[in-house]
């Protein structure tokens, strides 16, 4: 399992969350703080993946899933 912390995700319909994801073999489990909110993603539901690596500022990555489009602001260096 692969953890990274703060990360800002956006889903398709705006909302915007401050979030931990775990990335498994078979989901990706995306929670806030002290677990309030916690939505997981089958691996398989997973169409694509876009990566924007940008020089200064956040890179984020773009998930195309079947239920629409999330996209993740990481932190320099994750």
């Amino acid at each position: 399992m692969t953890t990274f912390d703060n990360i800002t995700e956006t889903d398709q319909e705006g909302t915007e969350r401050q979030v931990t994801l775990e990335i498994t073999a078979t989901s990706i489990v995306r929670s806030t703080e002290n677990q309030a909110w916690v939505g997981r993603l089958d691996a398989t539901s997973v169409e694509s993946l876009d990566r924007d690596k940008k020089m200064i500022g956040a890179d984020s990555i773009v998930a195309h899933t079947s239920f629409g489009e999330i996209t993740w602001s990481l932190k320099k260096g994750q």
